[in-house]
């Protein structure tokens, strides 16, 4: 089962990298347009929800191992 929740750990992680590296692309390579690039802001925001995520279970995994004695 650990080997399922590390893979969804570096899933979340490579996604959060990715929308936000693409967030601030769209968001900086839009600021002329007439609403500034907001929409770069959403891949932002994806990113952060999927960094807690990713935070949240490489901690599980870590205090779920010390518990086991492993």
């Amino acid at each position: 089962m650990n080997s399922l929740l590390e893979k969804l750990y570096w899933i979340f992680r490579i996604v959060a990298y990715v929308s936000c590296i693409a967030g601030l692309a769209w968001f900086f390579t839009h600021r002329a347009d007439a609403n500034g690039g907001q929409e770069g802001l959403v891949g932002i925001y994806i990113g952060f929800f999927a960094f807690f995520v990713s935070y949240g279970l490489r901690f599980y995994l870590r205090f779920r191992r010390n518990r086991n004695g492993q």
